[in-house]
This record gives C-alpha cells, structure tokens and sequence, in this order.
C-alpha cells in the first residue's frame, strides 16, 4: 500500500473487480510530475520494453526513446509508470476499445492513443470507487453507536459544556441532555428543598421568556402558539410543561457545575465516574 492510499480506500479498491482494483491502486502510485532522475531511467526502460513486446521490427533509436520519455514527461505527468504498464496490458488485451495496430510505428501519437483511452477508463473506475467510498461513509453514519461509544460522546459533550459554564456561566439550550446523562450517571441528586426551588425558578424564568417572546411576536398565528405554551406553563402543577421540564434540568445543570467549581474533591469523584483523566483542568 502506497502512503497516498488510506486504510479505508484500500479496503473498498478490494471490492472492485480485478481490472479495476488494478486501475484503482496504479492511481495512488508515484506520479511522473514526482519523478527524480532514476525514476526518468526507470521510465525510458518501460517504454523500450513495451516497444519491443508489442513487435517493432526495430527497437527505437537512442535519441528516439529520448525524445518519447521528454514526451511523455511533458504531456502525462498524471500517471505512474504501473499505470503505463496496466494502459500496455489492457490495450494488448483488447480492453481499451482502440485500434493497436502499431504500423511498426512507435510514436508518440501512437502512445498518447493508448494512455488517454487508458485515462478514460480510468476516470469511469474512480467514479465507481468515489461512490463506493461515498456510500461506506453514509453507511457509518447511519450506523447506530454503541453503548460504550454513546457514553464516551455524551461525555465529551458534557466536559465541553462545563469548560465553556466555567468561562462564560450559560448554560446552552439543549443543557437539559447533559442533566440527563449525569443524573443517569448518578452523579447529579438533588433533595426536596434544592427541587422546590429549581421548579420555581424555572416557572418564573419561562413565564419571563415567554411573554417577552409574546410581545415581539408580529405574526398572529405564533402568537397564539406562545400564549398557549405560557398557559401550560402556568398549569405546570396540574400536567407537567415539558418547557418548565427543560428550564428545571438547564438551571439544575448551572446549581450542579457550581458545586463542581466549588469542590475540587466533589469534581475529581465526578471525573473518576465518568472515566475522565484526573488531570482534566481544575477550576481556579
């Protein structure tokens, strides 16, 4: 595998037929634009072999083969030298669907007919492994993730929310998903008292929001809908608001990253539970 081609591509060349994996993998070769001297040497021997194989009468003349590697530097500086040889073999064989017929002739319209066909059928194979590769990738994302994966994101999530409440103090809209999978994690318990009061809080805060929103609210039709929210808001008591519900785990998340910021050893057994090394950066 050349260092051009990632793990994952190589995997998917795999499931190509095995002309096209030959295609596929000569792209990711060493390409003449990056060609040393050697590599020119290396060149001016393949073209001289292919010339032979294909049956000249006549082996081109020393200032000939020069005169087709200056060619082929200039005009194909794209393809590696396995892909000349893979453009040779597939012309040879019938698979490029162009006339080979040299005419005891190797020139450099003769060349230039056989790598640009090559280069066709090329481009049609990348389409093909750009849509697989396309398609893998869609494939992961629609995988679901794993318990262990799940609880390794969530708390990501929440060690980025606590560093940003401990430069800025907010707490962001969707806070209430963090509160879940601490409490979850058991690590958030509050009594009656700290309930009672986060409840009020929260029912103060909506009716607040609310009816601010209300007030700058232009269209009819949404200001029916937000009085209707401030209404189960109000009778939050009688059936539960799932907007008092979010505002109560958002302001119980803040009372619980102050207790953190307040208790270094209260924050170390945090960070023990969730799996977090130890050396995560305190609060000041």
């Amino acid at each position: 595998m050349t260092p051009q081609l990632k793990k994952q591509t190589e995997s998917i060349i795999l499931t190509l037929n095995e002309d096209d994996q030959k295609i596929a993998f000569a792209h990711f070769e060493k390409k003449i634009r990056e060609f040393q001297n050697a590599d020119y040497q290396n060149l001016h021997k393949l073209l001289l072999k292919w010339g032979k194989f294909i049956g000249l009468k006549e082996a081109p003349t020393p200032k000939e083969m020069f005169m087709l590697v200056v060619f082929v530097k200039e005009n194909f500086i794209d393809v590696s030298l396995q892909e000349i040889t893979n453009a040779f073999n597939m012309a040879c064989a019938g698979k490029l669907d162009i006339n080979v017929e040299h005419y005891n002739s190797f020139s450099p319209i003769y060349i230039s007919k056989i790598l640009n066909a090559y280069k066709e059928n090329k481009r049609l194979v990348m389409h093909r492994l750009y849509e697989a590769e396309q398609n893998a990738i869609n494939q992961e994302k629609e995988k679901p993730l794993t318990p262990e994966q799940l609880d390794q994101k969530n708390t990501e999530n929440a060690l980025i929310v606590f560093q940003h409440y401990q430069e800025d103090g907010r707490i962001p809209d969707y806070g209430f998903m963090i509160y879940d999978f601490l409490v979850s994690k058991k690590l958030i318990k509050f009594n009656k008292e700290d309930k009672t009061e986060i409840l009020s809080r929260a029912k103060q805060m909506a009716v607040s929001d609310g009816q601010r929103h209300l007030q700058k609210q232009p269209k009819p039709d949404l200001k029916a809908q937000i009085q209707a929210t401030l209404e189960k808001i109000e009778n939050h008591d009688k059936e539960k608001s799932d907007v008092v519900l979010k505002y109560c785990k958002n302001i119980g998340l803040s009372k619980y990253f102050d207790s953190l910021m307040s208790d270094p050893n209260k924050m170390r057994e945090a960070l023990k539970t969730l799996g977090v090394d130890l050396n995560y950066p305190q609060p000041n």
